[in-house]
């Protein structure tokens, strides 16, 4: 039995769309166990307690220092529990984050879900100290992190960022009173001929 030819073009475009353009935009997308970062030894000091509530500080903190790259890259952040308030759908709408609490299940058990339906698993990037859930994400062949390395990756990356700058605008001026007069001598020389 043989489609017809638009029945055809449409499986064959829908099944294109779903494969490459859907969930597909080039960009990461950032699974984070929220209550490991927020009870970390090097981010729990910088979450200000300002909102009352340090998970709010945490997605504040995450965008505020771009941990996770570019603002293009998606960023889920899961916690264990029920939403205590309605402020995290107005902070995650604003921050461009999405909030996942766990109810009844544990965050892992969610992380791992997201996993299994993830579209593209290789750009996924599992934040966890959580060792089965490293352990799954790359078994699901998504990265895993620890959140030690998330965190040093991202301040490494900024210094070396900033170094970099440092050093063009230092080069930027580094010529001498003898090479100045040298390169006029020759421009001079090449372009004022009469």
């Amino acid at each position: 039995m043989t489609l017809p030819l638009p029945c055809l073009w449409y499986r064959l475009r829908s099944f294109l769309y779903t494969r490459y353009w859907e969930g597909s935009s080039m960009s990461l997308r950032y699974i984070i166990d929220g209550c490991n970062l927020v009870h970390h030894r090097r981010c729990a000091p910088s979450l200000s307690k300002k909102h009352g509530d340090s998970r709010i500080s945490l997605l504040e903190f995450i965008r505020s220092r771009r941990l996770c790259g570019s603002i293009k890259n998606r960023v889920t952040v899961v916690f264990d529990g029920f939403s205590s308030a309605d402020d995290f759908k107005t902070v995650s709408s604003r921050l461009g984050i999405e909030v996942i609490f766990s109810g009844n299940k544990s965050a892992d058990s969610v992380i791992k879900q997201l996993l299994e339906k993830a579209v593209h698993p290789s750009e996924v990037i599992v934040v966890s100290d959580d060792r089965e859930v490293g352990f799954f994400a790359r078994q699901s062949r998504a990265r895993a992190l620890g959140v030690d390395a998330f965190i040093v990756s991202h301040q490494e990356a900024r210094r070396t960022l900033q170094a970099a700058e440092e050093d063009t605008e230092s080069k930027k001026c580094e010529l001498s009173r003898d090479e100045e007069e040298r390169i006029n001598r020759e421009l001079r020389e090449r372009w004022l001929k009469d």
